[in-house]
Order: structure tokens, then sequence, then C-alpha cells
């Protein structure tokens, strides 16, 4: 543990020195770095904390001093491995439990104490873990039956664009040979009309030619009976003579 982690000061500013090195020996972001707007170079510790095999809680109020060499708070932390915003974030002592010691600086952490809260994060992170995956195993089965109901919706909506496709097919096919047949009917009656009215006009043509040759029988005929008629007169005249 660092000495100074001993004391009970509630800010505690670090040598200016080599600030790289220095970052550097205590595994932490260079002193040169700014964040949100401050140089980390002080770390006051307000930590209070309870341990135990189940449970573990840590508050660090992190101060920096900026470039007027002023001090404010930056922040507060619960994790010290995901912090990166000041030079050291250790953990340095529990707080007192005793309302009466108050004033009795904190005693560094023990070794227990530092496993203990190892264990307890470990276990945080793998029940984290354990559940990020849970979760992203959720979302994945989630997208895996959206994606399934995506597919079947879509398979659904194709099989009715092809029965509608082929019910529209079936009934313009109906249509047409209705149509066909329609048209065919159409033809035949047309084509019977045609032909029984060209049977008419030839049976009224040889009406008329029977008509005609009657007549013409009948000029015939009485042509006959007037040349009858007359040779039977002439005959009569003849006859009247010879009797004289």
């Amino acid at each position: 543990m660092d000495s100074q982690g001993s004391q009970a000061t509630k800010k505690r500013r670090l040598d200016d020195g080599n600030e790289d090195s220095q970052a550097s020996k205590d595994d932490g972001s260079s002193l040169g770095v700014s964040w949100r707007g401050f140089r980390p170079r002080t770390i006051e510790f307000d930590h209070q904390a309870s341990c135990s095999e189940f449970e573990s809680r840590f508050a660090l109020e992190i101060w920096a001093t900026d470039a007027q060499g002023v001090e404010r708070q930056i922040g507060e932390i619960w994790d010290k491995i995901n912090y990166a915003g000041a030079e050291k974030v250790k953990i340095i002592a529990e707080s007192p439990t005793s309302p009466t010691s108050i004033d009795t600086p904190p005693r560094l952490a023990s070794d227990d104490y530092i496993k203990a809260f190892e264990r307890n994060r470990k276990s945080e992170q793998a029940i984290q873990e354990k559940a990020r995956q849970e979760e992203k195993a959720r979302k994945e089965e989630k997208a895996r039956r959206e994606e399934k109901a995506r597919r079947e919706e879509k398979a659904r909506q194709e099989e009715k664009a092809r029965k509608e496709e082929k019910a529209r097919k079936e009934e313009k096919a109906r249509k047409e040979e209705k149509a066909r047949k329609e048209e065919k009917a159409r033809k035949q009656k047309k084509e019977a009309l045609r032909e029984k009215t060209l049977a008419l006009e030839a049976l009224q043509a040889r009406r008329r030619a029977l008509q005609e040759s009657e007549r013409t029988l009948q000029y015939e005929e009485e042509a006959l009976q007037e040349k009858i008629q007359s040779l039977q007169e002439k005959q009569t005249v003849q006859e009247g003579n010879r009797t004289l």
C-alpha cells in the first residue's frame, strides 16, 4: 500500500515531479491528459465501504487540480478498474465505523478485504456477463422469431399472391373460353341464317321460274286453242262450200 494512504487528509496533493513516470508507476493516466477540463493531480478519498463474501460497496470522490491550481471534485467512482480519469485510483482505507472515531485516521484495508472485494467484483462481473449473454441470447431469439415470423408472413403473402394470380388467370381463361363459345355460337347462328336465306332465295327463284313457265304454257295453250278454233272454222267453211 502507498504510505500516504494511512494519512487522514481529505485532500492529497501529488508531487508534480516527472508526471509521465509517476503515472506509469501508479498504473494510471498521464498527468498531462485533460479530463473534463481538469488535470488530475489530486485525489480525495471519502471512502465508505462495507465488505463481506457477498457484498462490497466503495464510494471514492475524485478531486483534481485545474490549471489555476484550484481543487475541484470531478466525479465519483465505484469501480477502480473502469476509472481512467485520475492519475491514481486505489482502495486506500475503510471508513471509521464508530461515530466516536470520526477524528481517528482510517486504517489501511487488509489483504483479505481487498481479496473479498476482488472476489465480489469478479462475481458481479460474472453475473453481469451472464445477464449480458442472456440478454444477448434473448435478443437473438427475439430476432430469430421476428425473422421467422417475417419469412412466414412473406411466404403467406407470396402464397396468397400466387393463389390470387392463379384465380385471376383461371377467371381470365374462363371468360376467354366463354367469349370463344359465344363467338362460335354467333358465327354458327349467322351461318345457319345465311344458309336459310340462300335456301329461301333459291326456293323463291324456282317458284318464280315455275310461275313463268306456267304463264308461258298458258300462252301457248291459248294460242293452240285459237289455232284449233281457226282450223275448225276453215274446215266448216270448206265443207259448206262443197255442199253447195
